[in-house]
């Protein structure tokens, strides 16, 4: 029997067949895309939530170094715990959220957030420097004023790395 006498004996057959085929093969081929939409979709989701969490813990940080008391601290009217206690709680905050956006950035987008991190870092140090300097020299007032300009610096640099990240973030989506 050839070819053509079996197409023609048996179309039927083969014709509900061949539809058969290309059911099964359609139906998985839409699965696998739409499974992969749907991690894709989530995974954004996941992306957007972990920057909007950033920008949260971002604007909790920055406003408490901009409330904290200086002078109460630098004149040594709070006990160390006490300061730990108004400075660390924000920026533990900060790191998870770094932390996790490690997850969802390459290694080139993720610097910023970690250099914007490492700018309160080294706020908070720059603060401990001075907290603990026994440099008798150093008036309360200058050292007040030092420490203001140096938040002052690393906040400005912090707010230049946001704007090039947010830059960066719609960038992204945009397209």
């Amino acid at each position: 029997m050839t070819l053509k006498e079996l197409f023609t004996t048996y179309f039927s057959q083969v014709t509900l067949l061949l539809l058969s085929i290309g059911y099964i093969v359609g139906t998985i081929v839409n699965y696998r895309s739409k499974k992969l939409e749907i991690n894709h979709s989530l995974f954004q989701q996941n992306k957007i939530l972990a920057v909007s969490n950033f920008m949260s813990n971002y604007a909790k940080t920055e406003l408490m170094w901009s409330h904290i008391a200086i002078y109460e601290i630098l004149s040594n009217n709070l006990k160390a715990k006490e300061i730990d206690g108004i400075i660390w709680p924000p920026l533990n905050e900060m790191k998870k959220s770094v932390l996790e956006l490690k997850i969802y950035f390459n290694g080139e987008d993720h610097i910023a957030f970690e250099k914007i991190l490492d700018g309160f870092l080294s706020v908070n140090e720059e603060l401990s420097n001075l907290y603990s300097s026994s440099n008798k020299e150093l008036e309360l007032i200058h050292k007040s004023n030092k420490f203001h300009s140096f938040k002052e610096t690393a906040l400005k640099q912090n707010e230049d790395l946001l704007t090039k990240v947010c830059e960066e973030i719609r960038r992204i989506y945009k397209s």
